[in-house]
């Protein structure tokens, strides 16, 4: 008993950091170890009654049982129904978990726009932007086929709203306003984020400036892009 005893000693840390990563993953794991408790009991009394293997057999497939529920329960698809109000929460779920949020983007289309932009520039696109969500645009410098310049980052520019029969974005700025920037290239990213991202995203400085991580776009589900080119007119947005 010693020996198995200085065995569990070793084993148990390292399952627990194995296992235990999140709470239901640590119930999982008490679950799992308490299926030995019948076995561990035969051994130490040994006298039990008549059908003990048969008992001690069943006690631990029940807690096998429950040990995979937990870890089914813990991994279970969450939907719209689990998006929480705080913004903190919803940035970091972002929409990983929400597959109807992914479903709602794929109507949500740029209309468009073959002439050169101003780095005052408005856009507009197509589809209904849910009540409970919020369409969010975000420019990147690019090539001229849509590839992100290396080792470049996102500017934030701002919420969408319902227009007509589609939505629009006015007076976004894109890019910098300098001579250099004439017929260059920017990916614009039509982005569905849950309202709470949205607003974590307005309530930060400088967002602007091109130094949002590509992991931004986790936050939510991919709309729409395309890729635009600025003209000479360096004018400010005025709001």
């Amino acid at each position: 008993m010693a020996k198995l005893a200085g065995i569990a000693a070793v084993l148990v840390p390292i399952l627990i950091t194995v296992t235990g990563q999140s709470l239901g993953h640590l119930a999982s794991f008490a679950l799992f170890a308490a299926a030995c408790v019948p076995w561990v009991a035969l051994a130490v009394w040994p006298h039990w009654p008549h059908h003990r293997w048969l008992f001690a057999t069943m006690a631990s497939l029940a807690f096998v049982g429950g040990g995979l529920a937990a870890l089914a329960w813990q991994d279970r698809p969450r939907t719209s129904a689990s998006r929480l109000g705080g913004p903190g929460n919803a940035v970091t779920s972002g929409a990983q978990n929400q597959p109807d949020l992914y479903v709602a983007a794929k109507q949500l289309r740029f209309r468009e726009m073959t002439q050169l932009l101003p780095f005052c520039a408005n856009f507009s696109g197509t589809g209904t932007i849910p009540a409970e969500d919020v369409l969010i645009l975000f420019d990147r410098p690019a090539d001229v086929d849509g590839n992100p310049a290396a080792n470049s980052g996102y500017s934030y520019d701002g919420r969408a709203k319902a227009s007509g029969d589609g939505w629009s974005a006015d007076r976004r700025e894109i890019g910098t306003p300098t001579a250099g920037a004439v017929n260059a290239h920017a990916l614009i990213t039509a982005l569905l984020v849950p309202r709470g991202v949205a607003d974590f995203l307005d309530a930060q400085p400088n967002t602007d400036t091109n130094t949002l991580p590509v992991s931004v776009m986790n936050l939510g589900a991919v709309a729409d892009q395309i890729t635009i080119t600025r003209s000479a007119d360096n004018t400010r947005c005025s709001y």
